[in-house]
């Protein structure tokens, strides 16, 4: 949906988020590899899709769009730990803090709201630089550096993607 959004394919992006939403979990949140299972990574991915652009189609697909939003962020927020991360296999994760961190900041919180969070995230840094991870022995690991930069700077995806009106 972003990349379709991205080169103004807007009816094919709106049918594509509307297929999505009819797979959000009970929880609110959204599932990977197993979609009944709800995790912070696809249910940030998702709150980015859903708010790339504020109306995508008719008054009925917009409020559920909407409420997707609603019980996407509320989702994310019930299920972050110590209020200031997020877990994924058992532990801490950089990648999951980040698109969930990421997902928030697209449904319309405020950076500031958002502070715990990117604490938490910088806190990850490793001395020689890049984001530290439970496999990465101390030392940063690409991935999880990709990822994670850009909610440390207080944006989404959706800031990196020119929005054309």
């Amino acid at each position: 949906a972003l990349g379709l959004n991205s080169y103004e394919e807007y009816s094919l992006a709106n049918r594509v988020v509307q297929k999505m939403l009819t797979l959000q979990n009970a929880d609110g949140g959204f599932g990977e590899a197993d979609s009944l299972t709800s995790t912070p990574d696809a249910t940030g991915l998702a709150l980015q899709a859903i708010n790339y652009r504020q109306t995508y189609g008719s008054d009925s697909e917009d409020k559920k769009r909407v409420a997707a939003e609603k019980n996407a962020v509320k989702y994310l927020l019930l299920t972050d730990v110590k209020n200031n991360h997020w877990d994924a296999f058992g532990g801490p994760s950089v990648n999951s803090t980040a698109y969930a961190v990421m997902g928030l900041k697209a449904a319309g919180r405020k950076a500031s709201a958002l502070t715990t969070y990117t604490a938490w995230l910088k806190a990850q840094l490793s001395p020689k630089g890049g984001f530290m991870t439970s496999w990465s022995n101390g030392i940063g690991d690409v991935f999880a550096t990709a990822q994670g930069y850009v909610p440390l700077l207080g944006l989404s995806y959706l800031n990196l993607i020119p929005v054309k009106k």
